[in-house]
């Protein structure tokens, strides 16, 4: 028996390249129509591939920039409001893939991610962490 709608939960967890850090990326509950479930099974999930893409000083933090550089892969889907989930932080209109960065070595959660509009949002992720110190 096929029902009108479906919950698809897709999670990944990515370790950065010779650094500390690690990265998780989480889409949360969708609600979406049986085609759409379809055409997402016929694809393979893709795994996301993470890049460091470089440092930045200032105001007494260290910015790294991180980029999913495989993000043209990401279904478009998973990527729409969500206002049935919880809010994200201030955000009451949250998206439907969340991404959290956490320390390897601690397990300590850096930073996140839940406002996303397009795949191409995945391109430009950061932290910050105090100089000489913890994250911001």
């Amino acid at each position: 028996m096929i029902h009108s709608k479906r919950l698809l939960s897709i999670a990944s967890i990515l370790s950065l390249l010779a650094t500390n850090y690690s990265l998780t990326v989480q889409a949360a509950p969708l609600v979406i129509q049986p085609q759409v479930i379809k055409d997402l099974a016929i694809r393979k999930v893709t795994r996301p591939v993470l890049a460091f893409t470089g440092k930045e000083e200032r105001n007494g933090f260290n910015y790294y920039n991180l980029s999913v550089t495989n993000w043209q892969k990401f279904s478009p889907v998973l990527f729409e409001s969500a206002p049935d989930l919880p809010p994200c932080g201030l955000n009451t209109s949250s998206s439907r893939t969340w991404v959290d960065i956490y320390n390897a070595e601690t397990n300590q959660r850096l930073y996140g991610f839940c406002a996303f509009s397009t795949p191409e949002n995945l391109s430009k992720l950061w932290f910050a962490v105090a100089q000489g110190g913890g994250a911001a």
